[in-house]
């Protein structure tokens, strides 16, 4: 996901997110997993103040440095 930075701070991100963890609800996922990248201190912020905390790196990313993943919870 991503957001113009002449359109960030309007929940624009917040929306998108929300959005998208009700369809992963509806859709019968318990838990959302996704990747960024370390320098995305944005995103991880997002993130973290969406409920999201660090796992440890999944799949492909597995050994990536510049890779964070994190999980969260949607049945809670």
């Amino acid at each position: 996901m991503f957001v113009l930075e002449t359109e960030r701070g309007k929940g624009i991100a917040v929306a998108v997110l929300a959005e998208l963890e009700k369809w992963a609800v509806a859709e019968g996922f318990e838990t959302a997993i996704l990747e960024t990248g370390n320098k995305m201190t944005a995103a991880i912020r997002l993130y973290e103040k969406s409920g999201y905390q660090r796992t440890p790196n999944y799949g492909q990313y597995i050994g990536v440095d510049s890779s964070v993943c994190m999980k969260k919870d949607l049945m809670r």
